[in-house]
């Protein structure tokens, strides 16, 4: 199926699965795999969408409410379809999955991958083998794969290799202090953080301006601003107690649902009203009584001040104990309120001391004050200030690109950057790439689909063919924002971890901060029901108040999209909703604790959406609480696909069994939190990328050594693999569970050799 035979936009994820197992049939049939299953379920697909279309339900094709539910069409484990999931950790994950990645690619077990679904810091590793693989001289075979340990006639690295070692702290390769990365790093945040201040400031300062003055311009209220204070709160107490009178009215009678819906709407702009006019006289009084309080404010300054900068020192440090860092958690961002409070109060006391005069300044011939004129600028100008471009996340994608989005230069035989590949290009050459899912999250926090709001989240997918999520559509990448979004900027958005909305766990008060404080690395893009957007028409500062007050929505022209950790962070969602019958989940996520919060969300999702519920005992993984070993690297359970034949997951966790390598097992010495060291580490020196590499290399060869010198060209010895993997992990689970000391030392030797 060619990209001109899609259709450009399309509200069915059965139309989006279509055209990907199209291309897992080419790719199987390069690759000499059979690909019977998979047409069967193309076939059964098309015929499922062209009934839908007789029916007159396909909303593509026919007018069909919003509210009504979305067909539900997509592919089944019949398929026989296998999945690699790269979970999000930053460049811990990416350099985690870089070992087993190569492990896969030896142990030929690379080359079954029908997709590879990736979330941040996964996405890192994943993005570098697409852009490879872009290359016609590289595939999933051991011998050509770019990820290989050595030439075919030197025993050295190969230079992507090489090159991945080399940007192990690719925020900022030269780390000292008069290294040009990291004063560009300092120079893009501290102008950003001036010209994304540049609306507040504006609208602060006309406030001020205008606040004082309000009896010249409004004839009611009286001259004397305490009087206007009096005025403006006895009305906003009117306001309220017909509120209450409202309330208390309807109370007598019985309604009807529309008739409580008016009833609540006119209780809103009641409280709403009161609200406002309250925090007018607020204003009134505190300008009245201002040279009364000025000292005792000066004082509560500097006093807040320094409790501030105290509070953000002790909440900075870490603390092995969970109640001392949770208690170190509520102070740091109690002192974050203070802060922001003191640098308000102080913007409001500078203001005001510099607006006492009534300067103006002739335009076209009338009086305007300074003031006014200032604010009117600062307007201006942050209406044409693109918010993307101010945030770090040009610069996080820069550096992502850099070090990953990289290619071998055909002239020079050199790595270069391969930035401009776009993902449309992706996958163009024949040599066995799996099909790239690039999740991230649709951030909705205003949302009105009763659905998202407990989530405030929607996973959004970059891929191929298609873009999009399920609440906005998905159209076709060659024409969705122009056909022109890069590799490089899918991977950024997908690893947007600090960004001021993070789907569930987002609140309001930290995105106020957060985007004041220019602490963003989320991408406005375009949605992608509009088949295009006149750049002229775009409002950033709309989108700016939209972030800073948290009113994101599907429904909007451009979409708020940040870390696919923030919805899903193990990438396996994507793959159980195409039906993977295999699928191999790798977690490098940061859990010192053994928690697997990241496979307990997963699983309520798989639930609640799809009805399936997956079973697995994590009895292996559990860590001892002294030592922080597990007794196995990994678990296998069950994927209950309602009505059809059963998957299998294999869980796979970065962690220590105390039967490693002694250079790993030093290294642990050395640095006892490894290999769950903060995710807030971005700068690998050589013995932490080796030490990660490794370990991923080792549990990948571990794991997959029983099909090594097997004939995989059928994929019913791969079958054959993965249920011998299950099997013999619930054999283990079943002997450390209850049973005689011989048999668990006799099992566990049978679960970790291969």
């Amino acid at each position: 199926m060619s990209s001109a035979e899609l259709p450009e936009y399309t509200r069915v994820f059965g139309k989006v699965s279509l055209a990907e197992l199209a291309y897992i049939q080419s790719r199987r049939q390069s690759l000499g795999i059979s690909c019977d299953q998979v047409t069967g379920e193309v076939e059964r697909i098309t015929t499922e969408l062209e009934a839908l279309k007789a029916e007159k339900k396909d909303p593509d094709c026919f007018a069909m409410d919003e509210s009504e539910p979305r067909p539900l069409i997509r592919p089944g484990p019949r398929a026989g379809l296998l999945g690699l999931a790269l979970s999000g950790g930053g460049i811990r994950s990416a350099t985690f999955n870089l070992g087993l990645l190569q492990s896969l690619a030896r142990q030929n077990i690379l080359r079954y991958c029908d997709y590879l679904s990736t979330v941040s810091g996964g996405g890192y590793i994943g993005s570098c083998l697409s852009s490879l693989l872009d290359d016609p001289k590289n595939s999933v075979e051991p011998d050509k794969f770019p990820f290989r340990p050595g030439g075919q006639k030197i025993p050295d690295e190969r230079k992507e290799l090489k090159w991945l070692r080399g940007h192990s702290n690719y925020l900022a390769v030269d780390t000292s202090f008069f290294g040009w990365d990291v004063w560009r790093m300092i120079g893009m945040y501290l102008s950003g953080v001036v010209l994304t201040n540049l609306l507040p400031f504006a609208a602060l300062l006309l406030a001020l301006y205008l606040i004082p003055r309000m009896p010249r311009f409004i004839p009611w209220i009286p001259s004397d601003p305490m009087a206007g204070a009096k005025l403006l709160g006895a009305v906003a107490l009117a306001f309220f107690c017909l509120m209450v009178i409202a309330r208390w009215g309807f109370a007598l009678r019985n309604l009807e649902m529309a008739a409580r819906r008016s009833r609540e709407k006119l209780q809103a702009a009641l409280a709403g009203g009161a609200a406002a006019l309250a925090a007018l006289a607020g204003f009134l009084f505190i300008y009245e009584i201002w040279p009364k309080i000025q000292f005792e404010v000066d004082q509560l300054l500097q006093g807040a001040s320094v409790a501030s900068v105290l509070g953000l020192i002790a909440g900075a440090f870490n603390s092995e104990n969970q109640k001392v860092q949770r208690w170190l958690g509520i102070v740091l961002r109690f002192a974050l309120a203070v802060m922001l409070l003191v640098l308000f109060v102080g913007a409001l006391r500078w203001l005001a001391d510099a607006n006492q005069f009534e300067e103006t300044v002739s335009l076209l011939g009338f009086p305007v004050p300074v003031p006014v004129m200032i604010a009117a600028g600062l307007f201006l100008v942050s209406a044409t200030v693109n918010t993307n471009r101010i945030t770090l996340h040009h610069f996080y994608r820069d550096r992502l690109s850099e070090a990953y989005v990289i290619k071998r230069d055909a002239k020079s035989d050199l790595v270069v950057s391969n930035e401009s590949l776009t993902l449309a290009n992706l996958h163009a050459p024949r040599n066995g790439a799996p099909y790239h899912l690039i999740n991230a999250t649709l951030n909705v926090p205003a949302t009105r689909d009763r659905y998202l709001m407990g989530r405030k989240a929607d996973f959004f997918l970059f891929s191929k063919f298609y873009c999009g999520a399920d609440t906005t559509g998905y159209r076709r990448t060659d024409r969705y924002d122009g056909g022109e979004t890069r590799l490089a900027t899918a991977l950024a958005i997908s690893g947007a971890a600090a960004s001021p909305v993070m789907g569930t766990p987002s609140s309001p008060f930290l995105a106020f901060i957060f985007t004041l404080l220019n602490i963003r690395l989320n991408r406005w893009m375009i949605n992608p029901r509009a088949a295009a957007m006149p750049k002229a028409l775009l409002l950033w500062p709309y989108y700016f108040v939209k972030e800073l007050f948290g009113q994101s929505r599907e429904s909007d022209w451009l979409l708020n999209l940040s870390d696919g950790g923030h919805h899903e962070n193990l990438g396996v969602y994507s793959l159980v909703r195409r039906g993977c019958r295999y699928i191999v989940a790798s977690d490098a996520g940061a859990d010192p604790a053994s928690a697997m919060e990241d496979l307990a969300n997963l699983m309520r999702k798989l639930r609640v959406d799809f009805g399936i519920d997956v079973e697995m005992d994590l009895t292996g993984l559990r860590c001892d609480p002294l030592t922080r070993d597990a007794r196995l690297h990994y678990a296998v359970g069950r994927i209950k696909y309602p009505g059809e034949s059963d998957g299998i997951l294999l869980y796979i966790k970065a962690s220590l069994t105390g039967a490693e390598p002694e250079d790993l097992l030093t290294y642990r010495r050395q640095c006892f939190d490894f290999p769950h060291q903060a995710t807030s580490d971005q700068f690998f020196d050589e013995a932490q990328f080796e030490s990660y590499r490794k370990l991923g290399d080792l549990i990948g060869g571990d794991l997959f050594a029983r099909g090594a010198g097997k004939d995989l060209s059928d994929t019913a010895v791969l079958r054959t693999l993965f249920e011998s993997l299950h099997d013999q992990y619930k054999k283990w689970c079943a002997t450390a569970n209850g049973g005689s000391a011989d048999e668990k030392a006799t099992n566990t030797a049978v679960a970790s050799t291969p």
